[in-house]
């Protein structure tokens, strides 16, 4: 699902001048080098952080991936989706919250 969306995101993530923030969190238990791997293979303008211990994925009860999560400015999830969206489902979902 990475290699679909994540890319994917990185542009909608761009095309608002970077007014929008995505957070990625890696909890699959895949090494740190083939995290970073993927990132530079990508060239994400985003942050991919490394979760080993999935406490992130407990605290926020994920349950699959890809789940995505959209934050207000002041901190509150107005919105989650688990599974893979299209481009305008993600515009729509970001819109909805302000941007």
């Amino acid at each position: 699902y990475c290699n679909n969306e994540m890319p994917r995101l990185n542009k909608i993530v761009d095309s608002y001048d970077r007014r929008v923030q995505i957070i990625a969190v890696n909890d699959v238990r895949e090494s740190v080098a083939d995290i970073k791997t993927f990132r530079d293979k990508y060239d994400f303008s985003f942050p991919l952080l490394v979760d080993p211990e999935a406490s992130v994925a407990e605290l926020y009860q994920i349950t699959g991936h890809p789940y995505t999560f959209y934050i207000s400015r002041d901190g509150v999830i107005t919105d989650k989706k688990y599974g893979s969206s299209i481009d305008e489902e993600i515009r729509k979902r970001v819109e909805k919250i302000g941007f």
